[in-house]
């Protein structure tokens, strides 16, 4: 089974705890992990794939610096 990680930059902590609890709502998420190096980075590890547009119109705002939607192969 593929994997979908979602990494992505904002320093409203108050944002990210929304955006993880709107992914935790739509699918099922595995791991959750702020950065302790990278002030306001946070990965997001997703079981299977994601609807990346749906994702995408989540994170799309300007308290959200950068975002990346990855695709995890399974391994084999």
């Amino acid at each position: 089974m593929s994997r979908t990680a979602i990494y992505f930059t904002t320093y409203y902590r108050n944002l990210a705890d929304e955006i993880i609890k709107s992914l935790s709502s739509m699918y099922r998420v595995i791991k959750v992990t702020k950065s302790s190096v990278v002030d306001g980075f946070y990965y997001v590890l997703i079981d299977g794939d994601v609807a990346e547009n749906e994702v995408s119109r989540l994170l799309k705002r300007d308290e959200v610096t950068w975002f990346k939607i990855e695709r995890i192969p399974p391994i084999s």
